[in-house]
């Protein structure tokens, strides 16, 4: 057991507030003036109503922009070259297929895993959540009160404080 001191003198300890390290300031002066502004790209509805836009916006099934195009934008605009391979070779080891025995067994016990994994109700869960029908905001920011908390019935909600 160590012995514990009376008092502690925390005068001898920096405070990382005053050393300006983790300022915005000091986090931005890293860049040493060399960050350049960006163009902002201006929007352009068009001709079609803000209600057409958002019903668009939601049936829409693309995530932005196609690859190839961003890969080019930023080429020509910024003069960054894209090394992205989209089969990931960088990432991954391509696999050999045969018809030996072994082989055979590993693909077999890979089906079988992904079969389990699949079928368990934790995996079943997560990919409801994400593929049910609610926006993000209901699914993350929104509270959820049942029905006799939205009708005013709900559990006494005032503070009564205790001796």
């Amino acid at each position: 057991c160590l012995p514990v001191p009376d008092q502690t003198d925390f005068t001898s300890i920096p405070s990382h507030s005053l050393l300006d390290a983790f300022t915005d300031s000091a986090i931005s002066a890293k860049v040493n003036g060399e960050h350049k502004e960006k163009d902002l790209e201006p929007w352009d509805g068009g001709e079609t109503s803000a209600t057409e836009e958002l019903e668009a916006l939601e049936t829409d099934v693309s995530n932005g922009w196609d690859p190839n195009d961003m890969f080019r934008y930023n080429e020509e605009n910024y003069g960054v070259i894209s090394t992205y391979d989209s089969s990931l070779s960088s990432y991954t080891v391509p696999l050999e297929r045969d018809n030996s025995e072994e082989f055979l067994k590993r693909e077999a016990r890979a089906t079988q895993l992904a079969e389990e994994i699949e079928s368990s109700a934790q995996y079943k869960a997560r990919v409801a959540l994400e593929n049910d029908e609610r926006t993000e905001e209901e699914k993350y920011t929104a509270v959820q009160r049942n029905a006799n908390e939205r009708e005013g019935h709900g559990v006494n909600t005032r503070y009564l404080h205790t001796l």
